[in-house]
């Protein structure tokens, strides 16, 4: 059984302002461990995924076998990524408002998915299907403070009355 740790923060704790997105932080991917691949396994992805926003990704990162920690803001190799909702790479959490629970997976693959620079969510998910040999979660959360909060809804209130 594979696990998933980080030495920026543990599960289901505040995520540092390093690793938030656009906005709210530096955007810098962060440490991520897990050790030693079941047997059968033969390349490792990574997703990042709002539980609050479904369908919203913030990573997607196919990994090499010899992987088995990713260092903070850096990818190894041979790392394939993915097309996340708005950007390529690592996008890290950046709500609106309120407290968002933020999901990084872990999956351990039997097949190498083969895909391309810039790949889908359909996409990772049709390569991946079927080969999962094991996975791991690690849980993080933010809410942005009130004064970005009040930020986001003025630009709302401005936009709506441009529009009406």
């Amino acid at each position: 059984m594979i696990s998933l740790t980080s030495r920026a923060f543990t599960d289901a704790t505040p995520i540092p302002r390093k690793h938030l997105g656009p906005g709210h932080g530096d955007d810098i991917s962060p440490h991520l461990d897990w050790g030693v691949p079941p047997v059968g396994t033969t390349a490792w992805a990574i997703t990042l995924t709002d539980d609050d926003a479904p369908g919203y990704d913030h990573w997607l990162v196919v990994l090499p076998l010899q992987t088995s920690e990713l260092e903070e803001g850096l990818l190894p190799r041979g790392a394939v990524v993915g097309q996340g909702t708005r950007s390529l790479g690592y996008e890290g959490p950046c709500p609106p408002s309120g407290t968002h629970h933020y999901v990084f997976t872990l999956l351990a693959l039997d097949i190498d998915p083969r895909l391309s620079e810039g790949f889908t969510r359909a996409d990772f998910d049709a390569a991946t299907r079927g080969h999962v040999v094991d996975s791991a979660t690690l849980r993080g959360t933010y809410r942005p403070g009130l004064r970005h909060e009040l930020g986001a809804r003025k630009a709302r209130l401005l936009g709506a009355v441009r529009r009406g």
